[in-house]
């Protein structure tokens, strides 16, 4: 049996398409605008790449630069030609694990067409206890408590408070020192459900759980146990009366049912 070979140009053909293919890349160059990121924050920002389709990986961050500090990244990317995919899928990705918003953006392979976008960012919302953050103080050291019956204003001197902003934008640390009475309250706040819970804890070993909300204008009403009593509450509301004074006014409940008694305080800044 003969074998038959190939007229010698169909193999020229041959080997230059496969050797033509083997090796070849499309190069695309990113140039993403990152300028308003970066003005939200205090130190340099880095931006990278993620994707479908090697080099890149949906895993992996390929970084981008900003030569210039003008806010605009840029790098470029090959890919080796003879993927099974020709359509790009990617996104950006802030300080190396924030990606950004809204659908992953697509590039065909084949046009070599380069990127210039401008970075989907979503800001941070306010902090909904912006309003408390600094120290307080007990106004005219005056302390109100009492029933139904009469009440009593008492001086209560020396109390003091600082509030804080920890890592997230919807938390409040609050650090309470009275005399004899010293603790800590933590405020967190859901933007999903709109509500807030506290956590506390005073000297020698009293602690509270809480539910409440916070309105636009950062009032606050909060239902809060003591020490895993849950037949009992107290009803916090805090009254904002100017920008710098706000009022504290707790009532105590059993079985949902008002006692009568109740305790308040008007507190002002300290740090001014």
């Amino acid at each position: 049996m003969k074998t038959k070979l190939l007229p010698f140009n169909y193999m020229v053909i041959f080997y230059f398409i496969a050797f033509a293919s083997h090796g070849q890349t499309n190069k695309i160059s990113f140039s993403v605008d990152a300028s308003v990121v970066q003005s939200t924050f205090d130190e340099p920002i880095t931006i990278g790449i993620s994707g479908n389709i090697e080099p890149l990986t949906w895993q992996s961050i390929t970084q981008l630069s900003d030569a210039d500090d003008d806010g605009i990244f840029q790098g470029e990317v090959e890919f080796e030609s003879g993927s099974d995919l020709d359509t790009l899928e990617f996104k950006f990705r802030l300080n190396g694990f924030e990606w950004e918003v809204g659908d992953n953006r697509k590039v065909h392979l084949a046009s070599s067409e380069n990127v210039s976008a401008t970075f989907r960012y979503q800001a941070l919302p306010e902090n909904p206890f912006a309003r408390f953050i600094g120290s307080w103080t007990l106004k005219n050291d005056d302390w109100k408590s009492g029933n139904q019956a009469e009440e009593n204003v008492v001086k209560w001197y020396n109390h003091f408070s600082s509030c804080k902003q920890l890592h997230t934008v919807g938390s409040l640390l609050w650090t309470v020192d009275a005399g004899s009475l010293r603790g800590n309250i933590l405020w967190v706040y859901n933007f999903q459900t709109k509500e807030m819970v506290q956590s506390s804890s005073y000297t020698p070993t009293v602690t509270s759980l809480g539910k409440g909300k916070v309105d636009k204008e950062g009032n606050i009403e909060l239902k809060v146990h003591f020490d895993g009593n849950m037949d009992a509450y107290r009803l916090y509301t805090y009254t904002w009366l100017s920008d710098d004074e706000y009022q504290l006014h707790a009532r105590y409940f059993e079985n949902d049912q008002p006692t009568g008694f109740f305790y308040q305080g008007n507190f002002v800044r300290a740090d001014q």
